[in-house]
């Protein structure tokens, strides 16, 4: 049924705001590489350390844990001082990932080059949805999530060191950061 209120999903209709917000790195996992999702936070971390300066929160996305399968993919999520800078940080972290070996050129079946790394570098769309509620399942299809895997909170770890990127509210500010 037509819906006179509805609004498109698209880049158009869905910006950024300049104001806090949430900046989220999706990780696919189906190669099997990593085993948890904290040995997803510790390869995010390696490859991008300012990371380390805020709190992120991260949990296995909607299709892990499902019948057979393991950890398929981690969101994680940090705060960010403005979504306008959302598109300079997935940069960064994209260049991060190269820097550390985690970036690789895979060639399609049709021939194209993918240039894929460690974060998939596609979500950071305006318009674009993550899914985080439980899956709906067929009958008879269990999804068993570890009770270690379910959340994974790891605090700003500043030890020692000053907080170079981090406001007083704990927020990721990207403008603080080295270019």
């Amino acid at each position: 049924e037509f819906n006179p209120d509805a609004v498109a999903r698209t880049n158009e209709t869905f910006r950024y705001l300049d104001t806090p917000s949430l900046f989220v790195i999706d990780v696919d996992t189906d190669a099997g590489v990593y085993r948890s999702v904290a040995e997803v936070l510790d390869a995010l971390e390696a490859a991008s350390p300012w990371l380390c300066q805020v709190l992120r929160v991260a949990r296995p996305s909607a299709s892990s844990f499902i019948a057979d399968k393991g950890l398929r993919g981690v969101h994680v999520y940090i705060a960010v001082t403005r979504g306008t800078d959302i598109s300079d940080l997935a940069q960064r972290l994209q260049i991060d990932q190269w820097k550390a070996g985690r970036g690789k050129v895979i060639i399609s079946k049709s021939g194209a080059l993918l240039v894929r790394q460690l974060s998939d570098a596609l979500v950071y769309q305006p318009s674009r949805l993550m899914f985080e509620a439980e899956p709906v399942l067929g009958e008879g299809v269990m999804r068993t999530v570890p009770d270690d895997q379910r959340w994974i909170v790891r605090a700003a770890d500043v030890t020692g060191r000053q907080a170079k990127y981090r406001t007083p509210e704990a927020l990721l500010d990207v403008q603080l950061m080295d270019p």
